[in-house]
């Protein structure tokens, strides 16, 4: 057996322990175990926080102090691994328990749209605890499904696809998602994506005043099924809780949008998302590399002239 498939496989076990211990662990203990995790972990990760800074950098630029700065980098750490540890302690809780911690009042915004019967596009980004807002609402009876790109690390992606599957969320690969999308849309489900991140082959739309690749899916199945959108995001509150927050569903017209038509929906989502990052800071995920294919790009662009 090969070393890594090994080093997996003891993973995988051992992981399996940690989840079940987890399970019986109080909410605010495993948010303070994760704030803890990643302040360690931002501290022995120099390329990650250099990351964070640089898009701190390019988002706030000089109207937030460097110490400022910082302080927001190693915060969004620990709330990754704070999600990480929730998720896997709070989702195999019963309902009443994640009722206690969950507020998913906008459910209602996303049974009224599915009334309208053609499926409903949930935009929504890398903010605070966003899988345990899925697997809420799919536990729910919101016919869900999320596209998804394998992770780096098997054993966490495993336990990640069976919370899936256990929530009832339909798993569809970044291979066909346009094809399964779009069925999913007409037969009255409901499509999460989350569009903040690094699209290698989207479309440069400004995010935070620089141009980024952008991911075209929502605007595309939007017009082309006539599902409206609807911009959700997850919040940590201040008593610990994590609460659903929508914005105006967004229609738009059907048929394939122009070159000036997708950049000019497409921002609409970013200036959404911008707003909603800058409302919790600390709760993004600022050590992605949002900038890399736009920067590359631009370097190519560079050499070239």
């Amino acid at each position: 057996m090969p070393i890594r498939a090994f080093g997996e496989k003891i993973a995988w076990v051992l992981l399996r322990v940690v989840v079940a211990v987890l399970r019986h662990v109080p909410v605010r203990a495993l948010r303070w175990a994760g704030a803890c995790l990643g302040d360690i972990l931002y501290c022995l990760t120099g390329s990650r926080r250099r990351i964070a800074l640089r898009n701190l950098d390019t988002a706030y630029g000089d109207r937030l102090a460097p110490r400022e700065k910082r302080r927001i980098a190693r915060r969004c750490a620990g709330t990754f691994f704070e999600s990480v540890l929730v998720l896997f302690g709070l989702y195999w809780r019963e309902e009443r328990t994640r009722d206690r911690w969950i507020d998913a009042g906008a459910i209602d915004t996303v049974r009224t749209l599915l009334d309208e019967g053609h499926g409903v596009i949930i935009v929504s980004g890398h903010l605070s605890n966003f899988p345990l807002a899925m697997c809420d609402l799919a536990l729910r009876g919101i016919p869900l499904a999320v596209v998804v790109r394998a992770k780096g690390f098997g054993p966490t992606e495993k336990m990640s696809q069976i919370i899936r599957e256990e929530s009832g969320i339909e798993t569809i690969a970044r291979q066909a998602t346009a094809l399964r999308t779009g069925k999913w849309l007409q037969q009255g489900g409901v499509v999460w994506l989350t569009v903040d991140q690094n699209a290698p082959d989207g479309v440069l739309v400004d995010f935070f005043g620089k141009p980024a690749t952008t991911f075209t899916l929502a605007v595309r199945m939007a017009r082309a099924t006539g599902a409206p959108i609807l911009p959700l995001f997850v919040h940590t509150k201040e008593d610990a809780t994590y609460v659903l927050e929508v914005e105006e569903p967004i229609r738009l017209p059907r048929g394939k949008p122009g070159p000036g038509e997708l950049v000019n929906e497409l921002r609409q989502l970013n200036v959404l998302l911008e707003k909603h990052i800058l409302q919790s800071p600390d709760q993004w995920l600022w050590s992605h590399s949002r900038w890399k294919t736009a920067d590359r790009m631009a370097q190519q662009q560079t050499a070239k002239s």
